[in-house]
């Protein structure tokens, strides 16, 4: 298994990568909880591909 490479897309929100591809494998939005209370809102700064993956 692979260490995730992690970056700091924005403020409080983090990127884990795979080293290898350099894709994207988890985005965590620290603090969520607080900011839907705030009712802060906020943009992921990353273009995506969203889609089903047959198991």
């Amino acid at each position: 298994m692979l260490n995730q490479e992690t970056e700091e897309l924005d403020d409080e929100i983090i990127a884990r990568m795979n080293p290898k591809t350099g894709d994207i494998e988890t985005v965590e939005v620290l603090f969520f909880s607080a900011r839907l209370l705030r009712q802060d809102t906020f943009k992921l700064p990353i273009p995506a591909d969203l889609r089903m993956i047959e198991s």
